[in-house]
């Protein structure tokens, strides 16, 4: 299931992303 962590670490990546934007 590589692409299903790949995938969570993206949409945590893009929630820390809309954090700092905030």
């Amino acid at each position: 299931m590589k692409s299903t962590a790949s995938l969570f670490r993206a949409l945590l990546a893009v929630s820390l992303l809309a954090g700092c934007s905030s």
